[in-house]
């Protein structure tokens, strides 16, 4: 994803910051697994209610996730660049 404005980054942000409050009291697979759901539910929503009838969903269902799939994959990209290459920052260890 090509520069994120401001408020898409402080909303991802805000996403990330309920996670982690999550993960106090659930495992971090568990809480990633939640947001992960919640992602999927929401995208599908939105996705959904473009279209006039289930059946008209039906029809659109490959496309629609292929895109949405398409754009997570990018997004996973861009991320995993990310934290190559700021892994001694993101993971500083204090000795």
């Amino acid at each position: 994803m090509s520069n994120p404005d401001q408020a898409f980054v402080d909303r991802a942000d805000a996403h990330v910051r309920l996670a982690n409050e999550q993960a106090q009291g659930a495992n971090r697979g568990n809480a990633a697994a939640s947001l992960a759901f919640g992602s999927a539910r929401y995208n599908m929503w939105i996705m959904a209610s473009g279209h006039q009838s289930g059946a008209d969903l039906q029809k659109a269902g490959p496309a629609v996730i292929a895109g949405l799939m398409d754009q997570y994959r990018r997004m996973l990209e861009d991320n995993l660049a990310d934290y190559i290459e700021n892994f001694a920052e993101y993971f500083a260890r204090k000795g």
